[in-house]
This record gives structure tokens, sequence and C-alpha cells, in this order.
């Protein structure tokens, strides 16, 4: 944290920043923003994780559905895949939770910013952060949605019965249409992160997958 505030106030005497508060502002908001943008890697952990699950449930679904007769143990298999796939989307949940309750302080810290550029850019940053952490939510919640409905149908072949009716298929459609525009938005968040915070730090962020 030392070598941070140093570097910020080596950039400051360069730069010629206009005032204390300005400076507070912008050291405030790199400090919310960073712990929150660090939590992303665990985030993209769990949907790793998530998505080599469902590869797995993928799997199984086909051989167990492409038989006449349910098969128990399979279907016991996939509902274990379920159960777990659902703690991982309450962890992630969990963590947008918490970015969502730092969402009021991270924008009032960004409009405290006076100067033109790193204002522009700090509101930059937290309107993208704001768009795609509702998307995240969103996801995780259309995902926790399908994962009760897949349990229910796969907890009726346990019990040997064919359903008539299987989970709802358009809300995988459209959890592909929300990674998609998370991608997009990741990448936009990216740019506009690095660029605010070489302006406050003069340091580069290390490049961060999307998602």
């Amino acid at each position: 944290m030392r070598k941070w505030w140093i570097a910020w106030c080596a950039t400051l005497m360069l730069t010629g920043c206009s005032t204390f508060a300005d400076y507070y502002a912008a050291s405030r908001l790199v400090n919310e923003m960073n712990p929150l943008v660090q939590q992303d890697a665990a985030y993209l952990s769990l949907m790793k994780q998530f998505q080599h699950l469902q590869q797995q449930q993928n799997q199984l679904e086909d051989a167990l559905t492409g038989t006449n007769k349910p098969n128990v143990k399979k279907a016991i298999a996939v509902l274990n895949l379920i159960d777990r796939q659902s703690h991982l989307m309450q962890q992630a949940a969990k963590i947008n939770q918490r970015a969502w309750e730092k969402l009021p302080e991270i924008k009032r810290l960004a409009a405290d910013i006076d100067r033109k550029e790193p204002r522009a850019w700090a509101r930059k940053v937290t309107t993208l952060w704001d768009t795609r952490l509702k998307l995240r939510i969103q996801a995780v919640n259309l995902i926790q949605r399908l994962l009760q409905q897949e349990k229910a149908y796969f907890a009726q072949l346990q019990q040997g019965k064919r359903p008539v009716q299987g989970p709802d298929s358009t809300l995988s459609d459209r959890y592909e249409q929300l990674t998609q525009q998370l991608n997009d938005q990741t990448m936009a968040f990216n740019q506009a992160w690095t660029t605010f915070n070489y302006l406050t730090t003069a340091k580069p962020v290390a490049s961060r997958k999307s998602q």
C-alpha cells in the first residue's frame, strides 16, 4: 500500500493534481475498486468450474436420455453434478452481492473527482462496472433457475419416471446471450480500468480475461 502511495504522489507532482480532495477521491476509488477487480479472478474460477461440470453433465445426459428406460445410477450422478453447480453459483452470488454493496460508494468517489480527464475515465469505469455487474447477477440468477428445473427433471428420472416436459430451453439461450454481453462489457471495462489506473498510479495493470 505504501509503495502505491509513493508512486501516486510522484505522479501527482509530475501532472499537477489540482486539489487534495481530488487526489483523495481518486486514490480512494482505486483502493475501493482494486479488491473488486481482484475478486473477478475468484468469480471467473467459479464460472470455469461450472462450465467443466456442465460438460460432464451433458455427457451423462446424452447417455441417460438416449435410452427408453431411465438409468437410475446415471440420474443420481447428474443430480450430484447439479448440486455441485448450485454450490458454485451460491458462491458466485455472494461475490456479486459484495460488489453490489460497494457500488454506491465507488460511484460517489468517481463523482467527487474534479479534474476533467480522470473524472471522465472514473465515471466510465464505474458505469461499465455497474452494467457488467448487473449482467453477472442476471446470469447467476438465470443459472440457478435452470439448475432448479434440471434438478426437478432428473429427480423424476431417478424415480424411474419419464418427465413429460424438460427444463425451459429458452433459459439456456438467454444465458448464452448474457455471456456474450458480459464478454463485450468486460473488454470495455478492462480498457477503461487500465487507463484510469494508469492516470492515477502511473502503473499498468495486468490484462484480465473476459466473462
